[in-house]
């Protein structure tokens, strides 16, 4: 990174929360030069199809304090496999 860039990441990364928003809704759109077409529409269908599945009733919503316990607890064992693995890991260069 230039040392320009990093200055304005430095001024902009001590500005209100709403304003690095902003900047970086702005820098992420700049970024995307045109939609995919193609991927706008299976997304429309893609919504449409689980709205028809929500009306129908074959699918149940999940309450967020539940999908976010669920993704705690799924980070969680992730994380403790990943110590793991390194720790077995270091183990083996060491023997």
């Amino acid at each position: 990174m230039k040392s320009s860039a990093k200055e304005m990441l430095d001024r902009a990364l001590e500005m209100p929360g709403n304003d690095r928003a902003a900047i970086a809704e702005r820098l992420l759109a700049s970024l995307d030069a045109q939609p995919d077409r193609n991927v706008e529409e299976a997304w429309q269908l893609e919504v449409q199809h689980r709205l028809s599945e929500l009306d129908r009733g074959d699918v149940e919503c999940v309450p967020w304090e539940e999908v976010r316990h669920r993704m705690g607890r799924s980070a969680s064992l992730a994380y403790t496999k990943y110590v793991l693995r390194r720790i077995s890991t270091q183990r083996m260069k060491i023997a």
